[in-house]
């Protein structure tokens, strides 16, 4: 992971005579990080990096954000006493590269409100920046996701960022994989019926599981040619569908004619020495009483 320097401001503090430096230190290209402090510990006679911290409900500091490998930690750590040293001389010791892959780890919010999602966003498997905010905002009229940075309110009322995305093209990098992760997170409704709509004309449905979407997809498609009345919806484990369970065989009709169509394409495939395999289908399928939402 590339590391650079944006700026670096020495302190000479009789109050706080073991801090040496405030900096910022940018990573990849994709995000500043503020605030990140040189300081030195004369029990150990070292200096070492403190990464920004914030005050959680229980009143304890945290990190804001860190390395999670032990190898950054020394990069960053490196690089900042070479521009301590160099001071205005400094230049980045690499060449600015952001091809690590951005990942998030996300918790679908449970107000109702502006927030979305909150969670964790990694560079790679290296950098982790904690309490990120998938939100909802208006931009020129238009309410689209986006990805908010841990702040922090200052004693004016004013809010001001922990971490920042480097520049506009990583902005768009991190909101384009932070609201692909959200996406992930929702259920997109399918079917030919409300789900309501099976609750009221029926007592017991079948729940039936599959982490194949296509394959699920097209069992659906074969419930409509049928006729049978379902619902359902896709979500980060798969896709399920519902139908009532008076419809259970229907639905393993529907999963015989997929199966049989698919064992067809598959053996043409093979007359013409292209190898594919059948799909593996591992299904669960479940009966519930009828509740006023998905029962899952």
């Amino acid at each position: 992971m590339n590391v650079r320097i944006e700026s670096i401001r020495i302190i000479n503090s009789e109050k706080s005579p073991n801090l040496k430096a405030s900096c910022q230190v940018v990573l990849n290209e994709l995000i500043r990080v503020d605030n990140v402090l040189l300081k030195h510990s004369p029990q150990k006679g070292v200096m070492y990096i403190e990464m920004p911290k914030r005050k959680n409900a229980q009143g304890e500091y945290v990190d804001v954000a860190n390395p999670a490998t032990a190898d950054l930690s020394a990069k960053i750590k490196a690089e900042v006493l070479r521009a301590y040293k160099l001071k205005s001389e400094y230049t980045p010791t690499e060449q600015a590269t952001s091809n690590e892959p951005v990942l998030f780890n996300l918790h679908t919010a449970k107000e109702n409100g502006s927030a979305k999602a909150y969670g964790d966003m990694w560079l790679g498997k290296e950098f982790v920046v904690h309490n990120i905010t998938i939100r909802e905002g208006n931009f020129n009229g238009d309410n689209k996701l986006f990805v908010a940075m841990p702040s922090r309110q200052d004693d004016n009322g004013n809010w001001w960022n922990y971490i920042y995305p480097a520049n506009d093209e990583a902005r768009e990098t991190i909101n384009k994989y932070g609201v692909s992760a959200y996406n992930r997170t929702q259920k997109q409704v399918i079917g030919n019926t409300p789900y309501k709509e099976l609750k009221e004309n029926n007592t017991e449905i079948s729940v039936y599981r599959n982490q194949n979407v296509k394959y699920g997809e097209k069992v659906g498609e074969a419930l409509n040619a049928l006729g049978v009345k379902w619902s359902g919806f896709i979500d980060s484990k798969g896709i399920a569908i519902v139908v009532s369970s008076e419809d259970a065989d229907m639905y393993a009709s529907a999963m015989a004619a997929v199966k049989e169509v698919d064992k067809t394409r598959s053996a043409e495939k093979a007359a013409e020495n292209t190898a594919e395999k059948s799909i593996v289908v591992e299904e669960t399928s479940e009966t519930f009483a009828i509740e006023d939402d998905y029962p899952f």
